[in-house]
């Protein structure tokens, strides 16, 4: 059975915290300490989004993140044009893939036990 590295937190979203060359800065709730990673690695484990069946392992549930992952940025991007001009003007399907995207951030932030926490320094 092999897992794969998953993000708990988007790596779209963590990108957003990244100085360019720099690593992203990520704090260590047990330790205290800021620590420099790779969006890789970031708020990440092994298997975290897998499911184990009899059948071995089921990667549904992480290929569905990232269908929606797939077109937040550009929902991002509208939410930036939005911000600049004082337009309220979002698309449904913005909408719906950013709501869908704090679902799954806030749900699964709050049961993970090793919560790390990143930001931009520079």
């Amino acid at each position: 059975m092999q897992t794969v590295n998953q993000h708990y937190v988007s790596r779209v979203l963590l990108k957003r915290f990244k100085l360019p060359g720099e690593p992203l800065q990520s704090y260590n709730v047990a330790t205290g300490q800021w620590t420099g990673k790779s969006i890789e690695k970031a708020c990440a484990e092994s298997g975290y989004n897998q499911l184990i069946t009899a059948d071995g392992i089921d990667d549904t549930l992480e290929r569905e993140f990232s269908k929606v992952e797939s077109r937040v940025p550009k929902a991002l991007r509208l939410l930036e044009r939005i911000a600049g001009n004082g337009s309220a003007d979002l698309p449904s399907q913005a909408f719906t893939d950013l709501a869908s995207l704090t679902a799954r951030t806030r749900d699964s932030g709050s049961n993970h036990s090793g919560l790390e926490t990143g930001r931009a320094v520079g």
